[in-house]
């Protein structure tokens, strides 16, 4: 709970299908932006809070970073505008 909002404790921000034959393996790429960190609030406002973020890929592998500083309100139309992602 943040801020008195619950926060999804799990939550898939990619994810690919490929078919893999015996003993073959592929690489598949997934770009991490700070739109997959943001939490939606109930009012429809983005928030982007400090803290430990883990990274799961599969079951066996998990990265963890950690985000440091104050909660801020996300504001949208500045951000999409220097990024070409719609937020």
């Amino acid at each position: 709970i943040i801020n008195g909002e619950i926060s999804p404790i799990k939550q898939i921000f990619g994810f690919e299908r490929i078919n893999l034959a015996v003993n073959q393996t592929k690489e598949v790429f997934f770009p991490l932006t700070v739109r997959h960190l943001l939490t939606i609030v109930r009012h429809g406002t983005k928030w982007l809070h400090p803290g430990s973020y883990d990274i799961l890929i599969g079951q066996q592998h998990m990265h963890t970073f950690k985000l440091y500083g104050q909660s801020i309100q996300w504001a949208s139309k500045i951000h999409a505008s220097s990024s070409n992602e719609n937020i």
